[in-house]
């Protein structure tokens, strides 16, 4: 039986929040590659959170991994590390530019 893959539609809602954040208050679209970056980290995530589940719930047998369950779990909280750090880092440079924006004077119109 196949289960559905629910990081997917996680990552679809994650992108449509912050394009959305950045139409409403930085009034700009986001970057092609910022989208990528942050579909990519949250796909990372939650696939990590679900390969932690499993090691630590011992759903699923890790047959001749077993010996590696150690590595296995500190490879999960690593991708998951540096998944939020560059979901944090996407939100920052957004933040920044916004910032920026809102320091530029704004042109005189006669």
């Amino acid at each position: 039986m196949n289960t559905p893959n629910y990081f997917f539609y996680i990552a679809f809602l994650v992108i449509l929040m912050f394009i959305i954040y950045r139409f409403s208050y930085i009034k700009k679209a986001p970057l092609l590659t910022d989208v990528v970056q942050l579909f990519l980290a949250v796909m990372a995530a939650c696939s990590s959170f679900n390969l932690l589940f499993l090691v630590f719930e011992g759903v699923k047998s890790l047959g001749d991994f077993q010996s590696y369950k150690e590595s296995i779990i500190l490879g999960a909280v690593a991708v998951i590390w540096v998944s939020i750090q560059t979901m944090n880092s996407l939100v920052k440079s957004s933040q920044a530019q916004r910032q920026t924006n809102s320091t530029e004077p704004e042109p005189e119109t006669t």
